[in-house]
């Protein structure tokens, strides 16, 4: 079972659910003024704890050649909060790090960070999301078993956090082997997590388009290698597919122009 990193407040993100609530009333009685101000200051001594838990991922995750952007992935997540108010209720971002002895998981809220641990080493971990990958592929067995593990590692640490921030759209940036992960396919035991949330994957560099209106048309550029190469064969299927996506100028039968 998955635990709370030391130092953050397992009631956080619903300390920030009811500071959000009364922050967004147009009239506050004084009773419900005080009650904020106390809530704003546990947030901010969350905050802190916040802070100094970055600190101690920088001793940890600074021996790896990869960590700097893994761990920039993290930081950008306090800035991230005022996009998060501006995307509606509901809206939660998750982030996700993986180290050699244990995985670490971050919820971001508009008004708070909550991190929880499960102890899982990196290697093992990374087999069960190829091996379930596996069983995906094949129709005569079932998946679930390997979901359900899976989201008691990845999901079920944070999972009462999730209900207590009402999140409804979850916004997850995936470490490692865990982007190769179909993430709303894993299972809680009764559902699958596409059944209970809208899920959606996003990078660091995607964090400035988040707000942005989603375009009416589109025109994209497509690429496939068809001829053969040394050491491996023609994939002579290649231009029908490029033709069946791609709709070039004067020609049919692709579903976007470019």
């Amino acid at each position: 079972m998955g635990e709370a990193v030391p130092g953050d407040r397992d009631r956080l993100t619903a300390i920030g659910s009811e500071f959000g609530k009364l922050k967004d009333k147009k009239e506050r009685t004084e009773e419900e003024e005080e009650r904020l101000l106390a809530l704003d200051r546990e947030l901010e001594a969350g905050r802190l704890a916040f802070q100094k838990f970055l600190g101690e991922l920088a001793t940890e995750f600074g021996k790896a050649p990869s960590s700097p952007d893994r761990l920039a992935n993290v930081q950008v997540s306090q800035t991230f909060q005022a996009s998060l108010e501006e995307l509606g209720p509901g809206a939660v971002a998750i982030y996700t790090l993986v180290s050699e002895e244990r995985y670490l998981v971050i919820l971001v809220t508009a008004q708070a960070h909550k991190a929880a641990e499960y102890p899982v080493k990196a290697m093992d971990l990374n087999k069960k999301v190829l091996a379930f990958r596996e069983v995906l592929q094949q129709r005569r067995q079932d998946p679930r078993p390997l979901a359900q593990e899976l989201y008691e590692i990845l999901v079920a640490p944070i999972a009462g956090a999730l209900v207590e921030a009402n999140a409804e759209t979850i916004m997850w940036s995936l470490d490692g082997t865990l982007r190769y992960l179909p993430i709303a396919a894993l299972f809680d035991g009764e559902k699958y997590l596409v059944e209970k949330y809208r899920n959606v994957l996003f990078t660091l560099a995607s964090l400035g388009f988040l707000k942005d209106e989603p375009k009416a048309t589109w025109h994209v550029a497509g690429f496939g290698v068809s001829k053969a190469a040394e050491g491996f064969p023609a994939l002579r299927s290649v231009p029908g597919e490029m033709a069946a996506i791609i709709s070039e100028e004067g020609k049919t039968g692709g579903v976007l122009p470019g």
